[in-house]
């Protein structure tokens, strides 16, 4: 049984944003590519305001695991109890999720499309991404680009979306047909299966169904009679395991690295799961909300903003002076602010326009 939450996730959203923004900084270095390749002089130090961003220019890649841990919070919050009492349907799962996710993947990939074969006009090569041919623009065109190989293309970020996309299959099929036990067994017997025939699905079901389990854990009744602070000390137990971590274990191999990142994940998660009122007593709440309903778009966005930029300076043949501060702080304003369009005025009515239309 289910305490039902009584906030509007808003730290959940501030942490989105968050995860967003990491991915961003991290794919700021594209500005140093040649072609698809980094410059051999590229030094990650002369980035703009590195002191300050220094772990997003060297760790923002992780945004994305980041990302699965938290949709699988908010998709338990949202989801759960309506899939296992048959309230909602596949159907209508399924059309959610296309309407909020494809119309702007779709309008990113001909985008992208596009300016890719201008850049290859100019320079007989394209940018960034270098796999652009007919294969994985069907594989994108379907959202499961990484479904079956691992190589970006196109508007390379949507590749973890695509993961996502598989692991919702499973998440909806089990919630509707197992009971919570077995859900997470079933679910830990894939992340097995997974872990050789595609390593990321393995990944996202386990960021994924951990973070479902943070949102049980909080919410869960029989737990709160037992202890009304049981989340807050099992939160303490994670940041003991962090710590130790972080002091005691130095070299570490992948299998342990990948662990370390989860366990650092989850207990980030968790601190954000409960810092809501915090967050509403500074009033604060309505801007994180704001912050949130960029992350979509951000993460889509700004790699047609990347290849349109290095368009025009192709066109116009000047360097773009990506290692200056005032560059960065205007490319960054931007894409947020068309993020804040995106959302308002593409992303929102395409969503309801399909809703009305199909459901």
């Amino acid at each position: 049984m289910l305490i039902p939450e009584k906030n509007n996730l808003v730290g959940i959203e501030l942490l989105r944003f968050i995860a967003a923004f990491s991915v961003l900084i991290w794919h700021y270095q594209h500005f140093s590519y040649e072609g698809t390749q980094l410059a051999s002089n590229f030094n990650i130090s002369d980035q703009p305001f590195f002191s300050i961003l220094k772990v997003f220019y060297f760790q923002g890649y992780n945004g994305v695991q980041m990302f699965w841990a938290i949709s699988g919070y908010i998709f338990f919050y949202v989801y759960f109890t309506k899939i296992k009492n048959f309230e909602i349907s596949a159907k209508e799962f399924t059309l959610r999720r296309f309407s909020r996710l494809y119309p702007l993947h779709f309008f990113t990939l001909i985008l992208v499309l596009v300016l890719q074969i201008l850049l290859f006009n100019q320079n007989a090569e394209f940018s960034i991404y270098s796999n652009n041919d007919f294969k994985y623009f069907f594989l994108n065109i379907f959202f499961i680009s990484h479904w079956f190989q691992n190589n970006l293309s196109f508007n390379g970020p949507i590749w973890s979306v695509s993961i996502e996309i598989a692991v919702l299959i499973f998440y909806f099929v089990l919630c509707r047909y197992l009971n919570t036990f077995f859900i997470f067994l079933s679910a830990f017997f894939l992340l097995i299966l997974f872990y050789n025939l595609n390593f990321l699905i393995s990944e996202c079901i386990f960021l994924f169904f951990c973070g479902g389990f943070l949102y049980l854990l909080k919410t869960n009744k029989f737990v709160f009679k037992f202890s009304k602070n049981f989340y807050i000390y099992f939160i303490s137990f994670l940041g003991l395991f962090v710590m130790a971590d972080i002091i005691f274990i130095e070299t570490k191999s992948f299998i342990f690295s990948k662990l370390s990142l989860y366990l650092k994940c989850l207990f980030i998660l968790s601190i954000f799961t409960i810092i809501d009122q915090i967050i509403i007593k500074l009033k604060l709440a309505n801007i994180c909300k704001i912050f949130g309903s960029w992350t979509y778009a951000c993460y889509l966005i700004h790699i047609p903003i990347q290849l349109t930029i290095i368009n025009i300076s192709n066109l116009l043949n000047f360097e773009i002076p990506n290692e200056e501060n005032f560059f960065f702080i205007l490319y960054i304003l931007f894409v947020f602010l068309l993020s804040h369009l995106v959302f308002n005025f593409f992303e929102k009515p395409a969503q309801n326009i399909l809703r009305k239309k199909f459901s």
